[in-house]
């Protein structure tokens, strides 16, 4: 039995309904409006859960919740019976939630990839005042103490990561002398690099405010 004909024998009317409120959608005019609210009421439930599911906050989500209409509208214009509409409507529901949050995770992991672009930059700019040793007798001393102190507290949990910084931005070696006091490969030394000023970034922020002028006058 063909697939359509099996659908249409399980549920006629459901069936028949579902075309209707297509057919209205699609010509427009009065009969619209209450077809939009019957497909809502019986399909708007998988897409609103899905916005749920990710946390979306309710403003952001009912602003999607109308773009799906609208790309279900553009549908029904085109839809030839070529199965169950309701297939047809879970496809355009998927494809709409799936692009979206596709969309969405791109969008996070570059604001991601920026803040740890920041954060990076911050703990070697930081670690480099502390050249050639710790002093309070120059310039920022208060603010040299507060990385001198973030730094010995970051050593307590993470010892290796902390030599690390110290031998790359502190005594400035170069990343293949680092991997060999730390006993490793210059490739391990890199990734351990990038989440230690990753981990150590965060730390040092709060030193901030004792450094009103930075960008001007470092080393």
């Amino acid at each position: 039995m063909h697939k359509r004909q099996h659908f249409k024998l399980a549920n006629p009317a459901w069936d028949a309904a579902e075309e209707q409120w297509m057919d209205a959608i699609a010509a427009g005019g009065a009969l619209a409006e209450p077809a939009w609210l019957a497909l809502f009421e019986a399909y708007g439930d998988l897409f609103v859960r899905r916005l749920e599911f990710w946390s979306l906050p309710p403003a952001r989500a009912e602003e999607e919740t109308q773009e799906l209409w609208l790309d279900i509208a553009r549908g029904a214009v085109r839809y030839e019976r070529k199965g169950p509409v309701r297939s047809f409507l879970r496809q355009v529901l998927w494809h709409k939630a799936t692009h979206y949050f596709d969309r969405e995770r791109k969008v996070e992991r570059r604001h991601d990839s920026l803040a740890d672009e920041a954060t990076e930059a911050l703990a070697e700019e930081a670690l480099q005042l502390l050249v050639p040793s710790w002093r309070t007798d120059d310039g920022w001393p208060d603010f040299r103490r507060c990385v001198h102190d973030k730094l010995e507290a970051f050593e307590q949990q993470h010892p290796r990561l902390a030599r690390l910084l110290v031998f790359m931005h502190v005594e400035e070696l170069t990343l293949e002398e680092t991997a060999s006091l730390l006993g490793g490969d210059a490739l391990k030394a890199k990734a351990e690099v990038f989440s230690a000023r990753r981990k150590f970034g965060p730390l040092v922020k709060p030193c901030l405010e004792l450094w009103p002028n930075r960008g001007e006058g470092k080393r």
